[in-house]
C-alpha cells in the first residue's frame, strides 16, 4: 500500500487514490516547512497506516527518493525480526559511501533550547515547549541517546513495533517541536530512543539503502551494483540532472521485467 502526504494545499494528488487502488491520498495543512512542520506531517501519515492498515514495516519515501531494486520491505522485515531493539532502519552513523554522518549540528541546537534564559521564563508557551523537550531528551539519554543521532530523512525504514510506541507515548504530532527548530529525521531520532527503540544500519556495504542529502551518493549504474535498493536523491549526479536519473532506472526495471 502506499500512502501520499500531499502537502500542495492545491489537492494536485487527489487524483491518485482513483486512478490506483493501492495508493491513498492524505491532504495535510500544507507545506509546513522541513522543520517540525515535515515532522507533522509525517505523523499524520504514520497514524494514518497504524489506523487503516496491518503492517510490519512502513518505508518513508522524500518526493526524491526512489526504489530501485526489487522487494526492499522484505529485507527489512528479516533484518528486524534479527534485531527487534531496533525501530528504524536507514543511513545512521556511516553512509553508504563508508563516511562517517556529523551529527554536531542538531547536537548543538539541542543543548541551546534546553538552556533555561529569562526570555524563556517569560514566555510560557516557549516554556511549555522547552518543559516537554527535556523531559523527552532525559528519557531518549537514559535509554541511551547520543545528542543529535539520527537516520538520515531521504528515506528510511520504520517497524509497525516503533509506530505502536510513538502513539502509545503520544509523540506523533507534537507542536512543542516548532520550538526545537530541530529537523524531522532529528526530531524521529530522538524519540526513536525515547520509545525505548535503537536507530540500525541499513546502507553500509551491501546493505538496501544508497543515500545522500543533496543528489546521488554513487552513479545510478554502481548503486546497482552494489545492490541497493533504495535512492535519494534522484536530483542530480555529476552532469546527469533528475530526468535522466529516472530514465536510466526506469529502463533498468523494464530490463529486468524482460
Amino acid at each position: 500500500m502506499i500512502i501520499v502526504l500531499d502537502d500542495s494545499g492545491e489537492a494536485l494528488c487527489a487524483g491518485l487514490s482513483t486512478s490506483f487502488d493501492n495508493v491513498d491520498v492524505i491532504a495535510t495543512r500544507g507545506n509546513m516547512g522541513k522543520e517540525a512542520g515535515l515532522y507533522i506531517n509525517l505523523s499524520r501519515g504514520f497514524a494514518y497506516a497504524h489506523e487503516h492498515y496491518a503492517f510490519r514495516v512502513l518505508l518513508r519515501l522524500d518526493t526524491d527518493a526512489l526504489v530501485i531494486g526489487h522487494h526492499p520491505e522484505k529485507d527489512a522485515i528479516e533484518w528486524f525480526a534479527q534485531h527487534p531493539e531496533l525501530g528504524m532502519l536507514g543511513s545512521y552513523r556511516v553512509d553508504c559511501n563508508g563516511d562517517p554522518r556529523d551529527f554536531s549540528w542538531p547536537r548543538r541546537k539541542l543543548a541551546q533550547k534546553l538552556k533555561i534564559n529569562m526570555a524563556l521564563m517569560l514566555h510560557p508557551r516557549a516554556w511549555k515547549s522547552w518543559w516537554f523537550l527535556n523531559q523527552v531528551s532525559r528519557r531518549s539519554i537514559k535509554h541511551g541517546y547520543e545528542p543529535g543521532e539520527h537516520c538520515l530523512g531521504g528515506a528510511y525504514f520504520l517497524s509497525s513495533e516503533c509506530v505502536e510506541r510513538l502513539i502509545q507515548h503520544q509523540l506523533l504530532g507534537r507542536e512543542e517541536f516548532f520550538w526545537s527548530e530541530l529537523q524531522e529525521d532529528q526530531i524521529f531520532g530522538l524519540l526513536m530512543l525515547a520509545v525505548g527503540l535503537k536507530h540500525g544500519d541499513f546502507a553500509t556495504g551491501r546493505l538496501p539503502l544508497g543515500l545522500r542529502w543533496q543528489g546521488l551518493p554513487s552513479s545510478p549504474a554502481t548503486l546497482l551494483a552494489n545492490e541497493k535498493k533504495v535512492t535519494h536523491s534522484t536530483r542530480f549526479f555529476g552532469d546527469d540532472n533528475e530526468s535522466a536519473i529516472r530514465t536510466f532506472f526506469k529502463a533498468q526495471r523494464h530490463a529486468d521485467e524482460v
